[in-house]
């Protein structure tokens, strides 16, 4: 799993060399599926932890249940998973409110959350919940799934020579210790 999660970074900083601009999406490629590495510790399988996410409390692609019309994906109680866990994670009161250099961007949270709610980035489901917000953020978790999928390959990534760039982009965007 972390080869894939070095994979998919590195991949990301190719297509998007600035790193001032683009060191967030570099992160976020990194970390994006830290959630799956943690199943063991929970001892459950890792089928418990992955596959596509969808909304729990509604019907598939109706209104109703308990959720209104364009109340927004953030407001949709999501299946759990390994997204859904570092999401949680990341946005946790502890782990916010400590100081950082560098704030992740709301795409960032949107990548992490959504990648894998392929009914709605992909298929066009579950609109009918988007927001003006969820709209905006579209098009970069439509992006961020395509960098997840296609950028597995037989070329390993050499951790040892990025190692320092990514471990200077968790200290400025992560919080020292991060409450689980």
């Amino acid at each position: 799993q972390i080869f894939h999660s070095f994979q998919v970074a590195e991949s990301l900083r190719k297509a998007f060399p600035d790193e001032d601009k683009y060191g967030w999406l570099h992160l976020t490629g990194l970390i994006h599926d830290l959630g799956k590495i943690l199943t063991p510790a929970f001892g459950e399988p890792q089928w418990c932890n992955v596959g596509d996410t969808f909304p729990v409390g509604c019907m598939f692609e109706r209104v109703g249940g308990i959720y209104q019309q364009e109340c927004g994906l953030n407001n949709l109680i999501m299946s759990f998973g390994h997204d859904e866990y570092l999401y949680k994670v990341l946005t946790h009161e502890k782990n916010v409110t400590q100081i950082t250099e560098k704030q992740l961007p709301i795409q960032s949270y949107y990548m992490i959350r959504f990648h894998s709610f392929f009914p709605w980035h992909k298929f066009g489901a579950y609109t009918i919940f988007e927001n003006e917000t969820d709209k905006e953020n579209k098009e970069w978790v439509q992006m961020f799934a395509s960098y997840d999928l296609y950028s597995k390959s037989h070329d390993i990534v050499n951790v040892e020579k990025v190692k320092p760039y990514y471990e200077e982009l968790m200290r400025q965007y992560l919080p020292a210790k991060l409450y689980f």
